[in-house]
């Protein structure tokens, strides 16, 4: 499969995407993204996971993937260190 523009934050844009719509009513696995590309994404994450990420709906898309970086970057060493 070949895509036309790769999308780096496509993961960070479905939880965002899928946070939005249950704050505005809709059900958690009921969010759909089309895509043209793929044959369409869904939320397919477990509860916690939405729960957690939460916060990312409070910042526009350029700060919340900075700040998704940082917290990965910050975290890399540690992960590195257990395993």
């Amino acid at each position: 499969m070949v895509f036309n523009e790769p999308d780096p934050l496509l993961d960070l844009n479905v939880y965002r995407e899928a946070l939005e719509f249950v704050r505005h009513g809709g059900g958690l696995y009921d969010y759909f993204r089309p895509h043209e590309d793929l044959p369409g994404l869904w939320f397919v994450y477990p509860p916690f996971a939405a729960l957690l990420m939460s916060p990312l709906t409070w910042w526009p898309l350029p700060e919340t993937a900075y700040v998704v970086t940082v917290f990965n970057l910050a975290l890399a060493p540690l992960t590195a260190a257990v395993l």
